[in-house]
């Protein structure tokens, strides 16, 4: 049983730093701030597209953007430690999505100001790949809360 969980940890390790940089790597070639004819299909285009909001159109000014980031990263360590403590795969699973894809576009806000979102879907939905891990880890964590039936966050004192 050791053994397993220690092996679920080093592959998450290993599943969460491939992500950061495959979302990293996307975000370098967009910079490149190639045409927006790179089209992947019919529904896809691939291009450069700084996003100053926090997500869904929501914008607010950078240094509220940054202090508003900073304190959700900082409120989801206790979790992710508590989850990590306890080998909850599922929790930890869930969690490290978030907080992957949260870090790397917090790295974009610090350096470029704003996120750099790639992917434009339809014409009408632009993200990159850590929003995509942000919100499957916080879809995938409610579902998981709400089939075993527990609390989003637990106190235990």
């Amino acid at each position: 049983m050791v053994k397993s969980i220690l092996k679920f940890k080093y592959l998450i390790i290993g599943l969460g730093l491939v992500l950061f940089m495959v979302d990293r790597l996307g975000k370098f070639i967009a910079l490149q701030k190639l045409p927006e004819s790179n089209v992947i299909s019919d529904f896809l285009i691939y291009g450069y597209y700084p996003n100053s909001g926090i997500g869904f159109g929501i914008s607010l000014p950078k240094t509220i953007t940054i202090i508003f980031v900073s304190v959700v990263l900082a409120g989801l360590c206790p979790w992710f430690i508590k989850a990590w403590s306890a080998d909850d795969k599922k929790k930890i699973l869930g969690l490290t999505f978030i907080v992957v894809g949260a870090a790397s576009n917090f790295i974009d806000r610090i350096v470029y100001g704003s996120v750099i979102d790639y992917l434009n879907l339809f014409e009408t939905s632009i993200f990159n790949l850590a929003d995509v891990l942000i919100i499957g880890g916080v879809a995938y964590i409610i579902y998981y809360l709400h089939k075993k039936k527990q609390p989003l966050y637990r106190n235990n004192q």
